[in-house]
């Protein structure tokens, strides 16, 4: 079994995907909290919040097509935080197909650990949970 981290951040504008991946989350006992947001500045504002609340995320996964801000836009904001407020690995949420387009951007992008695609599988969260948290 995979170590279990204190928090997850999910991102995305999509309620239900945002809620199977709690559920799917929780059910695998991978976080010990999981927080989820349904935009871009509703993470970024969780991330600077500081609340009693809050807990910083040991990985974030973040959609890249959201109204408003995108994931690239996210991305381009979260750069200019202080250390202090980012989360330690950053996944990427692509859809079912990734496109060498999307790979060239994600491997180019500092901020990004890389890419998974959605859903989240068990198989991919205990691979990335053993290779990247320790």
């Amino acid at each position: 079994m995979p170590q279990k981290v204190n928090c997850i951040l999910l991102i995305d504008d999509d309620k239900v995907t945002n809620f199977y991946h709690k559920v799917f989350l929780k059910q695998g006992n991978y976080a010990k909290k999981i927080v989820e947001a349904s935009s871009a500045n509703e993470a970024l504002n969780y991330l600077v919040s500081q609340k009693k609340t809050y807990v910083k995320p040991d990985i974030i996964f973040l959609d890249i097509n959201m109204p408003g801000l995108s994931g690239w836009d996210f991305l381009n904001e979260y750069k200019l935080l202080d250390k202090k407020f980012k989360g330690s690995l950053i996944f990427m949420f692509l859809s079912s197909e990734i496109t060498s387009e999307y790979r060239k951007l994600c491997d180019q992008n500092e901020e990004l650990t890389g890419y998974i695609t959605k859903p989240i599988e068990k198989i991919e969260i205990e691979e990335l949970l053993s290779n990247y948290v320790h």
